[in-house]
Parts: structure tokens; C-alpha cells; sequence
């Protein structure tokens, strides 16, 4: 679904977003960059108003809930 549409570009930032999510949280610890790219990643798909991607929202929202249960560290 990737190309050059507008939805395309979406799309790649999506993805994008997600992998910063994951190498934020995975390699630095860093809850909070994570949890505010997958909001921004859920935003971007929300925008698109495709039904396809409810199930990607979905798990988006899963993943933030885990992410306030991470206790924060000074």
C-alpha cells in the first residue's frame, strides 16, 4: 500500500514512528518518546480514516496502556 500516494506517505510515517517507538523503548528505556510516537503513529492513522487499520490502532492503544504501567524513573 506503500507508494506515492498521500495515504503512501502516511503510511511510511506510520511505520516510521512505530520504529521509533520500538528503538526508543528498546535500546534507551525511553517510555516517554515511545509512548508519544505511537500517539503520534495513532494520530496519523486516525487521519486516514481507513477501517483497515483499526486492528494497528488497536494494538497501538495496547501497547500505550503497557507503557503507563512502566514506573517512571528519575
Amino acid at each position: 500500500m506503500i507508494g506515492r500516494s498521500e495515504q503512501g506517505w502516511s503510511l511510511a510515517e506510520v511505520e516510521y514512528l512505530l520504529r521509533i517507538a520500538n528503538q526508543r523503548l528498546q535500546l534507551q528505556g525511553d517510555v516517554k518518546t515511545a509512548a508519544q510516537a505511537l500517539k503520534a503513529a495513532d494520530q496519523r492513522l486516525q487521519e486516514l480514516a481507513d477501517p483497515h487499520f483499526l486492528s494497528v490502532r488497536e494494538q497501538i492503544a495496547r501497547d500505550l496502556e503497557s507503557l503507563k504501567a512502566v514506573p517512571s524513573i528519575d
